[in-house]
């Protein structure tokens, strides 16, 4: 398998290059890690915790790896949306700058009559 990838370490090969830098091998990557990190939590709740015992059989191994894959790719999915998504954001927002030795951004003026915790007096009380 290294010898398919050796090439295009060196630059060689650009069709591998394009092939797996399609978006959708992105997206897969990135949910892999994910599906890696949560695929025991499934085995543990459904070896552990079973009420019976397995008869394995071919059926089962099959439709456990499916339902292992589904499930591992969705929580995947969720922590991606929940998680992973916010904190890139963050990054690039408040690090990003930092790095490219752009000055941070300069918080907004607030006047202090327009402040969000305005206090009210007498006379615009009785107004109302």
């Amino acid at each position: 398998m290294m010898l398919l990838f050796y090439p295009t370490l060196l630059g060689k090969d650009q069709f591998l290059k394009k092939f797996l830098g399609h978006p959708l091998f992105c997206i897969i990557g990135r949910l892999t890690y994910g599906a890696y990190l949560f695929h025991p939590f499934y085995y543990i709740n459904d070896h552990w915790f079973a009420l019976n015992g397995y008869h394995f059989t071919q059926i089962m191994y099959i439709g456990n790896a499916i339902g292992t894959i589904a499930v591992a790719f969705f929580l995947s999915f969720v922590m991606t949306l929940l998680l992973e998504s916010p904190v890139s954001l963050l990054v690039r927002t408040f690090l990003e700058g930092a790095r490219s030795g752009a000055p941070p951004p300069k918080p907004l003026p607030i006047e202090e009559e327009e402040t969000i915790n305005k206090t009210v007096n007498d006379k615009e009380l009785k107004a109302i």
